[in-house]
């Protein structure tokens, strides 16, 4: 039996919109983390470790990319429109919400606002954003993308520049890739990204930049792709099923109480960044069988509306944060002494303004320009 990668997979959007709440959480709550602790130093550090795993959303991210895409482009391989129909369709996608967002920020607002140092600092930095390679830039000293106070955010952009990397690259992957050898490449993509995520920790951080590098990240994306290749080939895909029947809910569980790991032993951050990942692919690919508790948590039409916005959602609710603390949490903590609630509070109002922002851009924005998808059909 021969699974069609390419057809849209509603309750993927539902875990999608799963991923980009986990984002909003950890941004947004740990506003003020000393407020936490003195409201309640138990409640307060428990509150603050649990939200820490939103910090692996982008990874949850990242393994959807990987087998959307590569679904995609394995369904459409021998369309003669191949490539112009995937970069044009992809074109579409990513670049009128990305380029609006820098053209407002840099060419628009300064006119409006006087901007502090940092912002001004960022400014002349601005090279990277417009040429996706935001993420690199720490190779060539360090750039402050969240350091200003009254300037737009631009720190959580490293993840739009790993995904628009792949875009580039993977389709000429899986193109000139042969059955036999595209799982090989792959699975050799998974075990550099390894290598990278585990120099880092055992060189001390010598090269600590490379935690935001297309090349760590790669291996997510990879192993999203190899679940698209593997679900063609049935008996395959079966043990791959079996596999995370039987490891997703331990895998879920260590995933969980890790984050509780105090602070100053550095093996935290590796081994959350690998059961999370482990985590998610196995939630991902139970979740494509149709599995009941999945059904319950990710297939319900609030979640399929953020999970379609999720783009939005995710680009503003970073832009926005100085904002968000200056003229929200600022105000809110006068009226809200205790810091948990203050920080609770404070996270559905910034989430809710960043889901009411990325619809008004769906409607304005991206929903007219997708409809020229219709003209680059494989």
């Amino acid at each position: 039996m021969v699974q069609d990668n390419s057809k849209h997979i509603p309750i993927l959007d539902g875990i999608r919109a799963f991923a980009v709440i986990l984002v909003c959480i950890v941004h947004f709550f740990q506003v003020d983390e000393a407020g936490l602790y003195l409201s309640n130093k138990y409640l307060g550090a428990f509150l603050f470790k649990t939200s820490q795993i939103g910090l692996r959303g982008v990874e949850l991210f990242f393994l959807l990319s990987g087998f959307l895409i590569t679904g995609i482009l394995l369904d459409s391989k021998k369309s003669s429109k191949y490539f112009s129909t995937f970069y044009s369709r992809r074109f579409l996608r990513i670049f009128p919400l990305y380029y609006f967002v820098l053209t407002f920020s840099f060419l628009v607002l300064p006119h409006i606002i006087g901007i502090d140092i940092p912002g001004k600092e960022l400014m002349q930095k601005q090279t990277w954003l417009w040429t996706y390679t935001s993420n690199l830039s720490g190779f060539f000293g360090h750039v402050g993308w969240d350091n200003s106070l009254n300037f737009p955010s631009f720190g959580h952009f490293w993840s739009l520049c790993v995904e628009e990397h792949f875009y580039i690259f993977w389709p000429l992957l899986v193109f000139f890739s042969n059955e036999k050898w595209l799982p090989r490449i792959m699975w050799s993509i998974v075990a550099i990204s390894v290598f990278s995520v585990l120099f880092v920790y055992f060189s001390n951080d010598l090269i600590p930049i490379l935690k935001w590098t297309t090349i760590r990240c790669a291996g997510v994306l990879s192993l999203g792709g190899l679940v698209a290749f593997y679900r063609k080939n049935t008996q395959k895909y079966q043990q791959i099923i079996s596999i995370s029947k039987r490891l997703v809910l331990p895998v879920g569980i260590l995933f969980f109480l890790v984050n509780f790991i105090p602070r100053k032993f550095e093996i935290l951050d590796v081994v959350t960044f690998f059961l999370s990942v482990l985590f998610f692919l196995f939630l991902i690919v139970i979740a494509l069988e149709g599995n009941k508790t999945t059904k319950h948590l990710f297939n319900h039409k609030a979640l399929f509306f953020i999970g379609k916005i999720s783009y939005g959602i995710y680009v503003y609710h970073g832009m926005l944060r100085p904002y968000f603390k200056e003229f929200i949490y600022t105000n809110l903590h006068s009226y809200i002494s205790n810091g948990i609630l203050a920080s609770i509070f404070y996270t559905i109002v910034c989430t809710g303004i960043s889901i009411f922002i990325a619809w008004l851009n769906w409607i304005l924005i991206e929903s007219p320009i997708l409809k020229l998808k219709k003209y680059f059909n494989y």
